[in-house]
């Protein structure tokens, strides 16, 4: 299978760096997967589980929003984080995802409301990927 270059970054660290058969990113309307010659696009990229298929491992990442770009056979992905399911400390997460329900059910704003709800989807994505590994 043809490879091409992918570089994906998080905020605090380059996840991976080097050539792969296929990538599959969780986006705003659905999951896209990339392979060698897919054409060029932009699109944001949503809390999931992101796949690298290297030809010989599968890497599986929970990752926070971000944005992936794919441009003349190169693919970028930048995302706000990411761990592998065996990074994932399972029972820290079901805790953010506790107060983030109770800071749902009691907000006084809507931008407290709106940040609750996002750091729910990012626990409950975690735990979601954690299960898988």
């Amino acid at each position: 299978m043809k490879k091409f270059r992918l570089h994906f970054l998080c905020a605090d660290e380059c996840k991976f760096l080097g050539r792969c058969v296929s990538v599959t990113v969780p986006l705003l309307d659905g999951s896209a997967g990339i392979m060698a010659g897919h054409a060029d696009m932009a699109a944001i990229m949503k809390d999931g589980l992101l796949k690298i298929d290297t030809g010989e491992d599968v890497l599986e990442y929970a990752v926070t929003d971000g944005l992936v770009k794919v441009e003349d056979g190169f693919v970028l992905i930048l995302a706000f984080s990411a761990e592998k399911p065996e990074e994932i400390d399972e029972k820290r997460a079901q805790q953010a995802a506790d107060r983030a329900s109770r800071l749902i059910k009691r907000h006084k704003s809507e931008l407290e409301y709106r940040q609750a709800q996002a750091d729910l989807s990012r626990a409950l994505n975690r735990i979601k990927v954690k299960h898988r590994g």
